[in-house]
């Protein structure tokens, strides 16, 4: 265990899985009522919204574990540095953009198709962040603690979930949902930092040199 925890990697993407679940449940819960609420939409584009952006997440799981596959087997593995993060962070600055068209460009007046393939992409690119994150901890680590790592940046997920209900809800009841909305935007920014200090960081987490029998 002590080996997990020395890990400066380990730590950097378990905050990436708090940022990606509280993101993800941000959007899955109260997104349809930034459109509906504060921007003055039908009921029928804010579940459209929900269904749009499901089916770019299930899309995005599938289609990001087979990508980055391909870009791994394309080049050498590293210490610092990864083929997957590089990809993470072209996701992540196409989330961050569509985020805050959402945030602040849209209006009634913006097309409904548009609104819907927005939800689509940024679905594609939140659910690819969450899949390939697990990718990361257990690829980057020994079998002798694997299953430690990856339990410690779940458990950090876990909570960026809880965080996404409840608390957000009160922010939004404080203030509005264009407020809410604002938070997860920057959560999403300090998630593109993170990354990008991972991108030149060691990803080894413990001490791949140990065997299972030591």
């Amino acid at each position: 265990m002590q080996d997990v925890l020395r890990s400066p990697f380990l730590w950097l993407i378990s905050l990436i899985f708090f940022c990606c679940n509280l993101q993800a449940g941000a959007f899955q819960e109260w997104a349809q009522l930034l459109l509906i609420q504060d921007r003055g939409f039908s009921t029928a584009l804010g579940s459209g919204f929900t269904s749009a952006y499901n089916v770019g997440g299930t899309i995005g799981c599938i289609a990001s574990g087979y990508i980055t596959d391909r870009l791994v087997a394309m080049g050498p593995k590293r210490k610092t540095g990864s083929h997957r993060l590089k990809y993470l962070l072209l996701i992540v600055i196409v989330s961050i953009c569509l985020q805050f068209y959402l945030l602040k460009l849209t209006t009634p007046q913006t097309p409904q198709y548009f609104i819907l393939i927005c939800a689509f992409v940024i679905g594609f690119c939140v659910y690819g962040n969450v899949s390939l994150n697990g990718v990361l901890v257990i690829e980057n680590s020994p079998a002798y603690i694997s299953g430690s790592a990856h339990a410690i940046a779940a458990l950090a997920g876990n909570v960026g979930s809880v965080t996404a209900g409840f608390p957000l809800s009160y922010v939004s009841s404080m203030y509005d949902w264009s407020m809410t909305f604002l938070i997860v935007l920057t959560c999403s920014v300090v998630k593109l930092g993170l990354l990008l200090t991972a991108s030149r960081i060691d990803l080894t987490i413990g001490r791949h040199s140990k065997t299972k029998a030591d």
